[in-house]
């Protein structure tokens, strides 16, 4: 992928890297056309006479071998290594010519490499982890298997060897039905046992691909009762392909497993639904008992085959006596699914059976108007409007129209539709008085923001509930794409105060978005309002450390900005047609004189030229002594500032002592990557300085009687916390400034939280004693774990309103657990946990739903709950 323009679609976006895709069309060179064509009789005339290197790569980094190895081209591959073509070369893809050879099951040329070249092309691993045992099970020939391992003892390798998806050769030989292979393998103790990264036996792996004879040999040698990452058994994945045999096996061998419901509550029964085969469903369907039994989500059997598309297995269903009065817990019915997944036909047989249905809600209010636009189903949208048009423009209990999730969702060709087609008014809004048009920005569709303000000339301009109107979600958003647009048709918004007194300008200092706040100032907005603090944005700017927004609300000349870094350009970048991007040269340096945390950065070139430009094509050099001499002493003289919430003014900042803003570039981007699933390596010195700023506060923290005090540290160990929290110490944390914790929350003894992505822990939030919140890991390859100081992979982790972590609870990377959850002591947590479920185990699985009592008071508390 390469950036686009951020001056068009703003600074995250990416598109296709469409050079290289042109690129990959260039001829090869002409020996590996030869090759291509198996003129083996042309390959010493262009060695010799036209003098090509036997070498040559092409755009993908193959050799002329490793075609000659890919097509099987005996002949070619002896002739190029003859004239010296080295085996252990590698492509792009790290694969060496023999692993193409084995890939693409050329025994002949696979012997011939073996017996010529040197044996340490044995010992190669790909760029995916793949083995020369992990390519050799596709020839699959156990005598084939035999003359490799007494070249190189490959037996060593059998359980020994993962790839990155942590699958050994048997994993293969189980996807790929290789069958003599797997059995060499299970000859020379393969184990069954072991699980791939999503938790997949090779049992699991050959019954998800439909490799019967495969199947029937691990069947006797696999353990049944190992569930995947999803909790799914063997008996889920054949309930899944419907192979009805192999059901009613696995049921012979384990029992007890036909009552096991995975992860989301999905027993064999909900899961044969996907085969779509009535022989399977009517074995799993004995008595109307399984026709009510929901999965975790509320689903029932019918909602399933609704979802599925299946009209075979509704009337199924519906003649065994399957109710359609269900809602799934968000309030889907039967209708509202059809219309979720663009099921037309289906939609249609529901309502000739109950017209009624065409009135459905779900538990937010949403119609099916709302569910056909949020997922663009163009042609459900139009059977609705002629059918019931009069419902079309209701809203939800929110106020939201179909327009209003359709300007969300960025499907300009669905607004048009909306308003052109179907009339849909544009005058509408919400609860908290947005408009589609503030729904448009907020999605942050150029195309879409035009359409409006060119259909609706004289639209409202007013802002929303908070007193936020286009520019500060444009400002708020990075939508720097977005601000001519708005500026040229509602120039007055510049200078407009939000309820902390906030103008547009204020919100871009906040951001650090310089782009938004050059743009701002040319347009001509007032730089001396003052927000509820007193503070202009340039005094803001300079409160928060944020140098190049100071200079440029301050008018100071290009040649006085502060060089805060230097670069070189070390590749060639895409070339945008914008005069405000900067043209690089490889070798070019380049004073950096502002960062923004996509990784876009203004800077000055040798010419005195002054551009946008990427970072991802650069390398650091180190500034010189007098130009780091001159960052010390402004930064010196700054203040830095960190969010510190209270229950009066929550906009209030504190200047704080310590100089951290150094760090916080470095850092920021090292997280970046950390969270976009990039190795994060530790030997960074940023990070020793920031963990020694981080254990004096937790240390001052742990060791403070006084709450009020306590509460006062805490709010500078953490990015955010609300009101009326409650903790108990001792906590610990490896970041601290990644964590948001909501209002009214309670954290018992002993919380360690340690950020490998956004730790967002929601209002109402109850986590008892001893939890761990783990949201940063390693790989299991040991070589790259102990790389440098170390290596580590992170995800994300959310705890939603309500949820409720028992005693000694585990949340383990990339978790999201759900509103009003429960998850019961000592569980480990995995895998999401849906909303309102009681979750318990290692791994947690729901087993019920919360206990509800609606109509409980205070004045009960002295009633016993039943």
């Amino acid at each position: 992928m390469k950036r686009c323009n951020p001056f068009t679609f703003g600074y995250f976006n990416e598109r296709p890297n469409v050079e290289e895709q042109e690129s990959s069309k260039e001829a090869p060179t002409a020996l590996h056309i030869v090759v291509y064509k198996n003129r083996f009789d042309f390959i010493d005339y262009i060695v010799h006479s036209l003098e090509f290197d036997v070498n040559c790569i092409d755009e993908k980094g193959n050799t002329p071998l490793h075609l000659a190895c890919a097509f099987g081209f005996l002949e070619s591959v002896q002739k190029l290594i003859e004239l010296g073509a080295e085996p252990m070369v590698y492509n792009k893809k790290g694969i060496i010519p023999l692993f193409s050879a084995l890939r693409n099951n050329h025994l002949s040329v696979v012997n011939y490499l073996i017996e010529h070249c040197r044996r340490e092309m044995l010992a190669a691993i790909d760029l995916r982890g793949y083995s020369v045992l992990h390519y050799a099970v596709f020839i699959n020939s156990s005598e084939f298997l035999d003359k490799l391992n007494n070249f190189w003892c490959i037996t060593d390798l059998v359980n020994n060897s993962c790839n990155d998806g942590i699958s050994t050769p048997l994993h293969i030989a189980s996807r790929y039905g290789t069958n003599e292979s797997l059995q060499w393998l299970l000859k020379h103790d393969a184990n069954t046992k072991i699980e791939n990264e999503m938790g997949e036996i090779p049992l699991i792996i050959a019954i998800k691909h439909k490799q019967i004879s495969t199947i029937n040999i691990l069947l006797p040698l696999s353990p049944l009762n190992v569930p995947d990452n999803y909790g799914q058994l063997p008996i889920h994945h054949a309930a899944s392909i419907g192979n009805l045999s192999l059901i009613k096996k696995l049921i012979e061998l384990d029992n007890d497993s036909l009552n096991k419901s995975d992860t989301n509550g999905n027993y064999p029964f909900h899961c044969a639904l996907k085969s779509n085969d009535i022989n399977t469903i009517d074995y799993f369907y004995p008595n109307k008992h399984y026709f009510s039994k929901s999965n975790s989500y509320g689903m029932t059997p019918l909602t399933l085959a609704i979802a599925c598309g299946s009209t075979k297995l509704l009337k199924y269903l519906l003649a065994k006596g399957a109710s359609l009065q269900t809602q799934t817990l968000s309030g889907t019915t039967p209708l509202l699914c059809a219309v979720a997944h663009g099921k037309l036909e289906i939609a249609q047989q529901l309502f000739n059976i109950d017209p009624s249905f065409i009135n459905d809600r779900d538990y937010n209010g949403n119609t099916v108007f709302h569910y056909a636009v949020q997922n663009s189903n163009f042609r459900v949208v139009k059977w609705l409007y002629l059918l019931v048009g009069q419902l079309f423009n209701q809203p939800n209990y929110v106020g939201e129209t179909p327009l209003h999730i359709a300007c969300l969702t960025k499907k300009l060709k669905m607004v048009v539709l909306l308003i052109e087609h179907c009339h849909h008014p544009l005058v509408c809004f919400t609860t908290t008085q947005r408009s589609p048009v503030h729904y448009a920005v907020l999605g942050g569709n150029y195309d879409i923001v035009k359409y409006l303000l060119k259909k609706a000339p004289t639209i409202t301009c007013q802002p929303d509930k908070n007193k936020l109107n286009f520019l500060h979600y444009c400002c708020n958003k990075s939508f720097i794409y977005l601000l001519p647009l708005i500026l040229k048709k509602f120039p007055l918004l510049m200078n407009f105060q939000d309820g902390c007194g906030r103008t547009p300008l204020h919100i871009a200092v906040i951001k650090n978005d310089a782009l938004a706040v050059s743009t701002l100032v040319e347009s001509g907005c007032d730089c001396m309002i003052k927000d509820i603090r007193g503070l202009t944005p340039a005094e803001s700017a300079i409160n928060r450390g944020y140098i190049h927004c100071y200079n440029i609300i301050q008018k100071i000349p290009k040649e006085r900005w502060t060089t805060i870094k230097k670069v070189e350009v070390t590749r060639q970048p895409n070339k945008f047609d914008n005069g405000k991007i900067l043209s690089l040269v490889i070798g070019m340096h380049i004073n950096v004189v502002w960062i923004h945390r996509s990784g876009w950065a203004i800077g000055i070139d040798e010419r005195g030229n002054t551009g946008l430009f990427s970072l991802d094509n650069c390398k650091t050099i180190e500034l010189n002594p007098i130009e780091r001499q001159q960052v010390e002493a402004i930064l010196k003289k700054k203040k830095f500032v960190r969010k510190d919430f209270e229950k009066k003014n929550r906009s209030q900042s504190v200047a704080i002592s310590d100089n951290i803003l150094e760090f916080d570039e470095v850092l920021t981007q090292k997280f970046k990557s950390l969270c976009e699933g990039k190795l994060f390596f530790c030997d960074f010195p940023e990070l020793a300085v920031d963990d020694e700023i981080l254990n004096k506060k937790l240390i001052k923290y742990n060791n403070e009687w006084n709450a009020q005090k306590r509460m006062e540290i805490f709010s500078t160990i953490v990015g955010h916390v609300g009101e009326h929290v409650k903790m108990i110490g001792p906590f610990y944390c490896n970041f601290g400034r990644y964590i948001s914790i909501g209002d009214n929350c309670i954290i018992n003894f002993n919380c360690t939280i340690l950020e490998g992505g956004p730790v967002t822990i929601g209002n109402r939030v109850l986590i008892g004693p001893n939890c761990n919140l783990i949201g940063i890991s390693h790989t299991t390859c040991e070589k790259i774990r102990n790389y440098g100081a170390c290596t580590a992979l992170g995800k994300p982790i959310v705890i939603k309103d309500g949820a409720w972590l028992g005693a000694g609870v585990i949340v383990l990377p990339g978790v999201t657990i759900g509103e009003n959850a429960v998850i019961g002591a000592g569980s480990v947590v995995t895998h999401d946990i849906p909303d309102k479920m009681v979750a318990v185990g290692s791994p947690a699985r729901p087993i019920r739903r919360v206990s509800e009592y609606p109509d409980w008071t205070p004045d009960q508390r002295d009633i016993p709950l039943n």
